[in-house]
């Protein structure tokens, strides 16, 4: 286990090998929702935090849900390394704990990067296939609607093969599609991941853009300069 610097940030995080470490996807969602974050912030499914770290500067309140007790942990650690602990709140719990009283219509934004993979894809490491292995995307639209604000904003990163769940399920939710950004290896590859930005009661207005993964974007998108 080491602390690595969160890219963009003067903050550090905790990451271990033998467990998820964060990926491209979590800095191009944070880059991507940084221009919206402010007020109270929800992150489910937050791992060892990158998402929030990334954000923090921008918000009053961060509420990190992650459910998987490693990744948990160094989130935990992370927190008070940074000194920021007065400023996050750190839920060891699934992010249905979020569905009560007190966080109904509370966040300002929600960001999320689920679990994408099938389940028959899983290895032998019993944290990263809690981490990386669910098919419960519509759980985590569901949450988010019920926490969010009216016009509030909802951030995810997906693989493209669920594109059209996410749009669908989304606006089941009350949660309408207003930014699709899909993220492409080069000028000639397909996308693998999309990222889209929802306004909880929003108007029916999409705008679709791709971003080409080069050296350039990708400083870019560490460095949150976008």
């Amino acid at each position: 286990m080491n602390y690595d610097r969160v890219p963009g940030t003067a903050l550090d995080i905790l990451q271990d090998d033998r467990h998820f470490k964060y990926t491209l996807d979590a800095l191009a969602l944070s880059a991507f929702a940084r221009a919206r974050a402010r007020g109270m912030v929800a992150d489910l499914g937050a791992g060892t935090g990158i998402l929030g770290f990334r954000l923090l500067d921008r918000v009053s309140r961060l509420i990190n849900v992650e459910q998987n007790e490693a990744p948990y942990r160094l989130l935990c650690q992370s927190t008070l390394h940074n000194g920021v602990a007065g400023k996050i709140e750190n839920l060891h719990d699934s992010i249905t704990c979020l569905k009560t009283p007190a966080y109904h219509q509370r966040m300002d934004v929600v960001i999320t990067n689920p679990p994408y993979y099938a389940m028959n894809l899983k290895t032998d490491n019993d944290s990263k296939n809690f981490s990386k292995h669910q098919d419960n995307l519509e759980l985590f639209l569901e949450v988010a609607s019920y926490v969010l604000k009216d016009r509030g904003y909802f951030y995810l990163v997906f693989p493209t093969t669920r594109l059209v769940d996410a749009m669908a399920h989304a606006r089941q939710v009350h949660l309408e599609p207003k930014r699709l950004v899909l993220l492409q290896k080069d000028m000639v590859s397909e996308p693998k991941r999309f990222l889209m930005e929802c306004v909880k009661g929003g108007g029916t207005q999409l705008r679709v853009t791709t971003w080409i993964m080069d050296e350039t974007k990708i400083e870019m998108i560490k460095d949150m300069r976008l």
